[in-house]
């Protein structure tokens, strides 16, 4: 892949909060985490299903996500404004 395309590439999946910069994340989660995985079906599957509501049903269960002091909608890896993204809006 050139570099210009792997810029292109990075730039559009951090838009989609597919990748971060300078994230202080540790681990396999901060590197891919369960969210990553989610952000990628997302932005891949429209070019499969067009008119697929898939992510805008995912963003409702991730709204719904059931927090408690062990484990919150951060600690599957997505990003604090993750609701503001455009992946998520359909």
């Amino acid at each position: 892949m050139s570099e210009t395309l792997y810029a292109d590439a990075m730039s559009r999946w951090a838009l989609a909060g597919i990748v971060t910069t300078g994230c202080s994340c540790s681990g396999a989660k901060g590197v891919f985490g369960t969210y990553k995985a989610l952000a990628v079906i997302a932005h891949l599957l429209p070019s499969i299903e067009p008119g697929s509501d898939w992510a805008e049903q995912m963003a409702a269960l991730l709204r719904d996500f059931p927090a408690s002091h062990v484990l919150t909608i951060e600690s599957i890896g997505a990003p604090r404004n993750w609701e503001s993204l455009d992946l998520w809006r359909g």
